[in-house]
């Protein structure tokens, strides 16, 4: 177990953010966007949403304990709340730092691995927390189907959580004994600052269709929230599914991390020799830089294919050899509510 060193102390949290004026030595014992979660002692943080303000719950903050109050300041008058309070103009790009500072900076010795794109972010990112569990590592996931080690997953209601909680989790995996973990990243998660200050190893692409336009503006605002990802600082590999015409883009765009790209075409990293179906499953050979890749996998459906090809390109780029991969893939199982096989006994 990993002993975190985070900062408890708002003089030292909000350092570079705002000045701490009268209260920098003001202990801290929790951190939350959430009115409802305020612990006495804590600090909320009011931000502006899409649905909700969360600066019209300061005073409900602040009378559940909150000794102190961080909030956006363009659009909102200065008030006394009967506790240290700091308007903050563009909080929300402050607000990963801040929460990485809480939390001890819990992404740092982790490997974390995001997946983004429209289809097939849970299972890849499930099926790749599995396959590292097989080759010994302790993987955790943070997605649609829940949060914790691979095999504790527990439920949530975000695909990606708010950017402090996202913190805690990792902190909380890291705590647990965690040494990687796969992230699923929406495009809102990304556009809102959800995965500020994280310490992303490898992002993974998926692919890209027209979803989710009731929030981006056109196909190609939705398209620059996902490129985001590949743009994190420190990022070292990115994972690329060059089939698709965004995904081309992305490989092409000068990205500082190291591409491998997979898809079916023969002009990819890593991609097919030979894809034949069989009655559970399909029997795969893949060509990479790193040599062929020849596996069974028990997973059904022909999307599957490509999601397979990402696991095994994402764990090259981990530096796993094809002996390693090989007798992995077969142990993997859908992903909760993927593409189960339900057996009826009549």
């Amino acid at each position: 177990m990993m002993e975190l060193s985070s900062v408890r102390v708002l003089g030292q949290l909000l350092e570079g953010v705002t000045e701490v004026m009268d209260a920098e030595d003001l202990e801290v014992s929790s951190l939350t966007l959430d009115s409802r979660s305020v612990l006495p002692g804590g600090v909320f943080v009011g931000l502006p949403g899409s649905r909700q303000d969360g600066r019209s719950y300061i005073e409900e903050a602040v009378q559940a304990g909150a000794s102190a109050v961080l909030y956006e300041s363009r659009g909102w008058p200065v008030q006394d709340y009967g506790v240290p309070s700091f308007p903050v103009e563009d909080l929300r790009q402050h607000i990963g730092r801040i929460a990485s500072r809480f939390y001890g900076f819990p992404s740092h010795p982790l490997c974390v691995i995001g997946f983004t794109g429209t289809n097939g972010k849970t299972t890849c990112a499930g099926l790749l927390a599995q396959a590292l569990k097989c080759l010994g590592r302790r993987s955790a996931f943070i997605g649609t189907v829940g949060v914790g080690l691979i095999d504790d997953l527990q439920p949530q209601s975000l695909t990606t959580p708010d950017v402090v909680s996202l913190h805690a989790h990792l902190a909380q995996l890291l705590e647990q004994g965690a040494d990687s973990v796969c992230v699923e990243v929406s495009s809102h998660a990304l556009d809102q600052g959800r995965v500020d200050a994280i310490d992303f190893d490898t992002a993974v692409f998926t692919n890209l269709s027209r979803d989710h336009l009731d929030y981006h503006a056109s196909i190609d605002e939705y398209a620059a929230a996902k490129l985001l990802l590949f743009r994190s600082g420190g990022l070292r590999t990115a994972v690329i599914n060059s089939d698709d015409p965004w995904g081309a883009e992305f490989a092409l765009a000068g990205l500082s991390a190291k591409v491998w790209t997979y898809g079916n075409d023969g002009s990819a990293d890593v991609y097919p020799i030979e894809a034949t179906a069989l009655p559970d499953g399909y029997r795969l050979q893949l060509a990479s830089p790193s040599g062929v890749v020849s596996f069974r996998t028990g997973l059904l459906g022909q999307f599957n294919v490509i999601n397979s090809i990402a696991v095994v390109s994402t764990l090259l780029a981990l530096e796993y050899s094809p002996e390693e991969i090989e007798p992995v893939m077969f142990r993997l199982r859908p992903v909760r509510g993927r593409m189960e096989l339900v057996e009826h006994r009549k």
